[in-house]
């Protein structure tokens, strides 16, 4: 018999290799790639060992492996301080599944639909905001805000301007913060006072207050959200974080870390994704005006509610954004009990990060795999399968319940703007750069927007 390989992978200081991973992610993933093949491991600090998947076959068979047996906390943990220690996205078993089932009545295909017109009202907002004189736009400044304000009105049921506009701003801080992988990472293990007591003491006292002042913003801004839902009946049970507050019988009790965490969880997965993908479709579609004029002319053709039915160049077209540019560059599990994968065998406690970037940019699934041609899925009868080499929203337990309603901010947001505007080249389409798990382009990346 065979005997079973371990993967191979940098041999660099543990500290090292976490700075190279966070100052360039995928840059440094693509390197390793080359260097050790389709599985490599990492090494980080007080951190088990990490196994990096690109090969599909090996990604399929952990996906279809019993996702309790191989949950993605605590591989996921680097995003704690992110997303808040009782999250969503660190529960697993039926906690996880009772907490997902309170999203899937207001993310389904049917809701996601009926607040096409709220959607759509948001869109039209900001884009009267843009006179058409404007020389250039900070494209993810746009889109950012755009999804922020569409997530805080869909999914916290906020309209009250002075409420949403401190929202806006506490996210903003926050964002600041996090957009430096250094602050994400030691705030994280800044929390860890039970898994790692001195390390945790050691870095609550190099990363001082920011993060305890930031989530106390936060809690005293849901808790005044909170407050006004209650004392109007008629606005419960009208969306996810009103809804989650009758769990238990919480309606009446005061707004504790897992609410708050809960709340979080949803504004953030709620805006980040679609609002990298818009960005990314606008910087590219600025490159191809032939694409633009297409997408325009089905658009105006077609059902104007159904845009990706009547636009085929668009659906292709955010497809190919979701390939090129996964909102999450990875995901991942904890291999709870040792692991064999092909002809692998990973140890027991170690953590196993599946590469969507990489996955999504291997030769062997895709031609061309590095530029950016919707054409590839107009050919195509329905959406490639991870056997593929596609996975943009994970899979199975996991696959992401936001998926639809992302979809539809993201086409009606591109179908409403080349109904109006010209989208002009301003900047080359830069390299992607990380926001914790997301994809993002650069904050300077700008495009022109010039009326019809």
């Amino acid at each position: 018999m065979k005997a079973l390989k371990t993967p191979d992978g940098p041999r660099s200081p543990a500290f090292w290799q976490l700075s190279r991973f966070g100052r360039d992610t995928v840059c440094f993933l693509e390197r390793c790639r080359r260097t050790y093949g389709p599985v490599f491991r990492l090494k980080f600090p007080f951190s088990p060992p990490v196994f990096v998947l690109s090969d599909a076959e090996l990604i399929v068979e952990l996906l279809n492996r019993d996702v309790d047996e191989t949950p993605p906390f605590p591989a996921n943990r680097g995003t704690t301080s992110i997303f808040g220690r009782y999250s969503l996205l660190f529960k697993s078993g039926a906690e996880h599944r009772a907490e997902r089932s309170l999203l899937t009545p207001f993310l389904n295909r049917k809701a996601t639909d009926a607040a096409r017109g709220g959607i759509d009202q948001i869109i039209d907002q900001f884009l009267e905001e843009l006179d058409g004189s404007q020389p250039t736009i900070s494209v993810y400044g746009f889109t950012h805000r755009l999804a922020l304000c569409i997530a805080i009105s869909q999914f916290w049921g906020c309209e009250e301007d002075d409420l949403v506009r401190r929202i806006e701003e506490a996210v903003e801080t926050s964002r600041r913060r996090y957009k430096t992988f250094r602050h994400m990472v030691l705030d994280s293990l800044a929390m860890e006072r039970d898994d790692h007591p001195i390390a945790s003491a050691f870095f609550r006292m190099v990363q001082g207050q920011e993060r305890e002042r930031l989530r106390s913003t936060f809690r005293d801004l849901i808790d005044e959200h909170v407050r006004a839902m209650r004392s109007d009946p008629a606005r419960l049970n009208e969306n996810p974080i009103s809804a989650r507050l009758q769990v238990g019988g919480h309606a009446d009790r005061a707004v504790d870390e897992a609410y708050v965490d809960f709340c979080m969880t949803l504004l953030v997965a709620g805006y980040d994704p679609p609002a990298s993908i818009t960005a990314w479709l606008l910087l590219e579609l600025a490159q191809q005006p032939d694409l633009q004029e297409r997408i325009r002319v089905e658009c105006a053709e077609g059902d104007s509610v159904k845009v990706s039915a009547a636009s085929p160049s668009l659906q292709a077209s955010v497809l190919e954004a979701y390939r090129l540019y996964p909102p999450l560059h990875s995901i991942t599990r904890t291999a709870l009990q040792p692991v064999r994968l092909g002809e692998y065998e990973l140890p027991g406690g170690s953590y196993i990060m599946p590469s969507i970037y990489l996955l999504h940019r291997e030769s062997k699934h895709w031609d061309a795999p590095e530029q950016f041609r919707p054409d590839r899925f107009e050919r195509l009868e329905r959406v490639p399968s991870l056997e593929q080499g596609f996975l943009p929203f994970g899979a199975q337990k996991r696959v992401c319940p936001g998926r639809h309603f992302a979809g539809v901010l993201i086409e009606r947001t591109i179908s409403t703007i080349v109904s109006r505007f010209d989208i002009i080249k301003v900047d080359d389409v830069p390299a992607p750069q990380t926001f914790g798990p997301t994809l993002v382009p650069s904050d300077t990346a700008r495009i022109a927007l010039v009326r019809r």
